[in-house]
């Protein structure tokens, strides 16, 4: 019973530490790339965005590794402190190379920080209810979206002075620090056992039909799929919508804030679902369908018309959000904490996403009109129906 109780405050605390997170990040998100369109064009941005997420993956190879020797919750306030001065050192700089290369940094820190926490989380949790735990921790970072996409869209208005917004951001870093040394556990050593991404890969090739194996990497590339979404989408559409169909920021927040709901409404029910009735593929299956097509109707909408921006967005993300809870509640039902290196080539899908997404973007761009990103990205998630259904069903 007390450790019961002893985990449960502990998932609270590890809750309110992605909320601090998730709502700093959501101030930054929406904006990164049109901040750096100011200074860069927007085939470029995506460049950046790339070399970044480079980086991302070497910091998350190398991360576990410091885990052995380091405190995992010390490590979160450190990085946050750090992400704090390279936000003011981005914001003050006067060269474009230097601005550059502090939001690389930046980008880097701040998804340590997010598969920290996320380890953090596995670590203090029960497989029995792990649905309800992961849809709950998403549903409570995407109300910190909500909340940001709501403040950001109010400050800006219809300016592009975007270093108000990243002031702003620090604001939920400052309580993080102190959660991150006073609330959390410390954990001196997470690592039980070796990462070797080697010896996984060959696991995974070797694996046979329906084996914990062959689902673990079906579901890892659903994790891409769906993180391959989202990197053309938090790139792409504030551009679309801003840049190329003059819409003001005022709208933009009004409509992202809308958009973002299904992560409120649906997260919880889907994993209570899971966890006691249908299982994570059948919903995973539609949840595919769904946010494919309502892609692809995307490229065909070129009226800034906030209600019809606002339902279609709605609707993709209600397959969106479905597939991101299904696809973490499926993984981490067939992880734990240590499985360190599944974890980290799972956290490593989306840095290889923003790798990949932005470069193939890149390319098209400089032969075909912009809308028809969106089309194509929506004939990829459509892949994502196969590895969905041949998973080994957990219900």
């Amino acid at each position: 019973m007390e450790n019961y109780k002893e985990k449960r405050e502990i998932r609270i605390n590890t809750y309110l530490a992605g909320f601090l997170l998730s709502i700093h990040l959501s101030f930054t998100g929406y904006i990164n790339s049109s901040f750096l369109s100011n200074f860069l064009s927007y085939e470029t941005v995506g460049l950046v965005f790339s070399a970044a997420a480079l980086l991302g993956i070497l910091g998350l190879y190398i991360i576990p590794f410091l885990l052995k020797n380091i405190d995992l919750v010390e490590t979160i306030a450190a990085l946050t402190f750090c992400t704090i001065i390279v936000i003011l050192l981005m914001i003050n700089s006067n060269q474009t190379y230097l601005l550059i290369g502090f939001f690389v940094l930046y980008y880097v820190i701040t998804l340590l920080i997010v598969y920290l926490i996320d380890l953090y989380l596995e670590k203090n949790s029960d497989d029995n209810i792990t649905g309800q735990i992961r849809s709950f921790f998403i549903l409570i970072t995407h109300l910190a979206m909500i909340f940001s996409v709501l403040i950001v869209g109010s400050i800006l208005k219809d300016s592009n002075n975007y270093q108000i917004i990243y002031i702003f951001s620090l604001l939920p870093l400052l309580p993080l620090i102190y959660l991150s040394g006073n609330k959390l556990k410390k954990i001196s050593s997470i690592v039980s056992q070796e990462m070797s991404w080697k010896k996984i890969y060959n696991n995974f090739k070797n694996s046979t039909k329906g084996s914990r194996e062959d689902n673990i990497k079906n579901i890892l590339i659903i994790d891409y799929i769906i993180n391959l979404f989202y990197a053309f989408m938090i790139i792409y559409l504030p551009i679309y919508l801003n840049q190329y169909l003059n819409m003001p920021w005022s709208s933009i927040g009004l409509i992202f804030a809308f958009m973002l709901l299904p992560f409120i409404i649906f997260p919880y029910p889907l994993g209570f679902l899971a966890d006691r009735r249908l299982g994570e593929k059948e919903i995973m299956t539609g949840a595919l369908i769904i946010t494919s097509l309502s892609t692809i109707l995307i490229s065909t909408l070129t009226l800034p018309s906030i209600w019809l921006w606002t339902i279609v967005l709605f609707i993709n993300r209600i397959g969106s959000c479905s597939v991101e809870t299904m696809k973490e509640s499926y993984l981490f039902k067939q992880v734990s904490a240590a499985d360190i290196g599944i974890i980290s080539i799972s956290r490593n899908t989306r840095p290889l996403a923003a790798i990949t997404g932005p470069l193939m973007a890149t390319g098209l761009l400089l032969f075909l009109p912009f809308p028809f990103l969106f089309t194509l990205l929506g004939l990829i998630v459509l892949l994502g129906i196969y590895p969905a259904i041949i998973l080994k069903d957990t219900r």
